[in-house]
Order: C-alpha cells, then sequence, then structure tokens
C-alpha cells in the first residue's frame, strides 16, 4: 500500500527539495491525504507535486485547499481525451521560477516573432510552459470537455462516488476477499484479490467487461457513464474466487 501521510512526516525535513505523490494509486485505486501530505510539505519548505492522472476528472481535487504546487494530469484517462493531450497546474507565484526545457512555438512572449529564432523571449504567462499543440487530440479534447460542462463537474463527482460505493458493495454481497480502504482513502478505481486472474479475467471478457490485472489483482475502474446493472454483473462474475 502507498506510504500515508505521516511517513512523508518523518522523513521531509528542511532538505527536503520536493515531495512528489499520485493522487490516486493506479494498481490499487489507493486515494492519497493530499491536505494531510501539502501540510508536511509547507512545513519542511519543499514543493508539492501531484500526480493527478488516475484522479483527475474522477474524484475531487482542489490545489488551493491541499497547498499543491504542482499538478499534471493526461487527458486519455478520466478526462475522455485522446492521448497526447494533458495539463500541468503550476502555482502563480513560481511561474517565474520555471523554465522550459522544450518550449513550443507558443512560449514565447510574441509566437509569430520567434519562428526563425535565434533565441526566444519566453511568455511572462503560464504560456510560457506550452509545447506545441497535436491538433487532432486537441479537437477531441473539446468535445471531451464538452460532457464535463453539459453535466457539471459535481454531478459527475457525486456520480463516481456513488457508484465506487455501490461497486464495493457489490463484491462484498458476491463474496469478494477484498479488504477495502477507509472511505477517505477510496477512488473510482479497485483492486480486487483473486485465486485465479486468468480465469476470472476470461470470465469478464466472455461478458465484454472491461478489466485489467495489477500485481496479481483484478482492476476495476467506474466512471459517470457505467451502469449499476453492470457493476452488479461484474462483482458476480468475480464472486468469491
Amino acid at each position: 500500500m502507498p506510504a500515508p501521510a505521516d511517513a512523508f512526516g518523518e522523513v521531509a525535513d528542511e532538505g527536503t527539495r520536493l515531495i512528489a505523490v499520485s493522487a490516486v494509486h493506479s494498481a490499487t485505486g489507493f486515494r492519497a491525504d493530499l491536505a494531510a501530505i501539502g501540510q508536511v510539505a509547507a512545513r519542511s519548505g519543499a514543493w508539492f507535486f501531484v500526480d493527478a492522472c488516475q484522479a483527475a476528472g474522477a474524484v475531487p481535487l482542489d490545489v488551493v485547499r491541499d497547498r499543491i504546487d504542482f499538478l499534471a494530469a493526461s487527458s486519455h484517462k478520466f478526462l475522455l481525451g485522446a492521448r497526447g493531450m494533458g495539463y500541468l497546474f503550476v502555482r502563480r507565484d513560481l511561474i517565474d521560477r520555471m523554465r522550459p526545457v522544450v518550449p513550443g512555438w507558443r512560449a514565447a512572449r510574441k509566437p509569430h516573432e520567434s519562428f526563425y529564432g535565434p533565441t526566444m523571449d519566453l511568455s511572462p504567462t503560464a504560456s510560457k510552459l506550452d509545447t506545441s499543440l497535436m491538433w487532432f487530440a486537441a479537437l477531441a479534447e473539446k468535445a471531451a470537455l464538452g460532457i464535463f460542462r453539459q453535466f457539471g463537474i459535481q454531478a459527475l463527482l457525486d456520480r463516481n462516488a456513488a457508484l465506487s460505493h455501490h461497486l464495493h458493495d457489490a463484491l462484498d454481497a458476491n463474496g469478494s476477499a477484498m479488504r477495502p480502504f477507509a472511505q477517505r482513502h477510496r477512488s473510482t478505481i479497485v483492486s480486487v484479490p483473486v485465486s485465479n486472474a486468468e480465469a476470472v479475467m476470461a470470465r469478464l471478457r466472455a461478458a465484454n467487461a472491461v478489466a485489467s490485472v495489477r500485481a496479481g489483482r483484478i482492476r476495476l475502474s467506474v466512471h459517470f457513464y457505467n451502469r449499476e446493472d453492470e457493476i452488479d454483473r461484474v462483482a458476480e462474475l468475480i464472486g468469491n474466487s
């Protein structure tokens, strides 16, 4: 299991430059206590970086409340976009201290004057961190984010929380050996221990249920478009394997 917040507090000191964590662990679904880890980073003077690939669009995130300095997320996970797109948040008062390694042409103060070099006068805003867009992926991104605007992010996050709770209950009702995390550490990813992962995956594939195997466990992931009857069927297929 990923380390709890107090484990960071035991090792972080004034010499710590950066604390980096995953908001949600990819294999287990463990949801980090970002508020507590953010407090550890603030006490030690370290920057706080959060990998939100498995969290953005799935569970609530608050960069101000949790004192997050940097947050990155890819689009092709719970944001429903295409590969090649992603997002980076940088706390505003740190932007002047950042220097991009591979700036795109839109990273310049005046982009059309930087095509041919020999130098680039970087933008004083967050756009200095931009890289060149993958244009077709950007078109898909616009459509994907339209779904979140249509329904409202809070409604979708509430739906995800309800589906996650339903999945835990359904697995328990079907005799799963899973020992769930405490409620505050749950996400939309659930990792189920089974005795024969290949046999369970064969049953799931035959039922057109999409899952994966991580660390010998069946990894399930719900999102707002899933239905309760689908979740119940998957829980039945896993059973007490």
